[in-house]
């Protein structure tokens, strides 16, 4: 299918569609090239549409999500990019048990939105996810958590719509969570997902919820635009952060990104970073830390888009 043609078509769908759309608009580091159309559904319909005609045309679809543990291409992004918003953002409680109760969010819900929504109820139970910024579309993808403890303890059941534009329920016992990666048994677009929360006071929660955001506004640098952790932390004695910071490069910069002085496993936008700026320091870290500390970092942050 032509370019102007499957323009036409997306122009017709129940959706906001922006063409040439910068995407360092919409991610939280604040780089990125423009997608060849930037897409938002109104509807499940009108994403189905979406995935099944890509699917069948072989245009390229990808959804983003939040846009915060992304790096995209200073070329952009060809065909199709995704942001869920409403309509995928609900929140409900479906259930209540004895010890707890079943939430169902959307995968365009922030995830401090399905938090406070809990504790509105005296739900808890994952307040490990609070200050963790994003939906719980691109949560779900990344098993996001801390090194501890993981929003895949919580799922009872994910829905996908695939790329024929059906309808899946995947249990969570047929998932396989690992860290900071989830493989499901069927591609295809996270749409949303049901969590398991237990019984806590609201004052409880809240107290947790603040001391946890406190925690990562003191160690981290959440005042610069940032990806988050750009490494996994490896199986060895020492965490990223520590062996970047025991090789030196705290402060290290390419144009206009720098590697922070608060936490040395962010790379943040110094100011005007391009994604090639990431790039360059992302490959010299692993350099040197492979150099001198014999282990090779590997991203936890995707890259988006053309390769460099």
């Amino acid at each position: 299918m032509e370019r102007k043609d499957w323009m036409e078509w997306l122009g017709r769908l129940r959706a906001e569609v922006r063409t040439e759309a910068p995407l360092g608009e919409h991610t939280s580091y604040r780089i990125g090239g423009p997608a060849e159309a930037l897409v938002t559904p109104h509807n499940m319909e009108a994403l189905k549409e979406i995935l099944s005609r890509g699917h069948a045309d072989k245009i390229p679809v990808r959804i983003i999500g939040g846009g915060t543990n992304l790096l995209v291409s200073d070329r952009g992004v060809r065909g199709i990019v995704i942001t869920l918003g409403r309509g995928f953002d609900g929140i409900r409680i479906l259930s209540r048990t004895s010890e707890g109760a079943l939430v169902r969010a959307g995968a365009g819900a922030r995830l401090s939105d399905i938090l406070l929504r809990a504790a509105e109820g005296d739900l808890g139970g994952v307040e490990y996810l609070a200050g963790v910024p994003g939906t719980l579309g691109g949560a779900l993808i990344m098993n996001a958590g801390t090194a501890t403890e993981f929003i895949g303890d919580a799922v009872v059941s994910v829905d996908v719509i695939d790329g024929e534009g059906k309808f899946w329920l995947v249990p969570g016992k047929d998932i396989e969570f690992g860290y900071r990666k989830t493989a499901f048994p069927v591609i295809g677009a996270l749409v949303g997902a049901i969590l398991r929360f237990r019984d806590r006071p609201r004052k409880e929660v809240m107290a947790d919820i603040r001391s946890r955001v406190r925690q990562r506004r003191d160690t981290q640098p959440l005042s610069s635009p940032s990806a988050g952790s750009v490494f996994k932390n490896p199986k060895g004695a020492f965490g990223a952060a520590e062996l970047i910071e025991r090789t030196g490069l705290k402060g290290l910069r390419v144009g206009g990104a720098e590697v922070s002085a608060v936490h040395a496993n962010f790379i943040i936008n110094r100011a005007g970073a391009t994604a090639t700026d990431v790039e360059a320091l992302i490959r010299a870290i692993q350099k040197q830390v492979d150099d001198l500390a014999g282990e090779r970092l590997e991203l936890e942050i995707h890259w988006v888009g053309e390769a460099p």
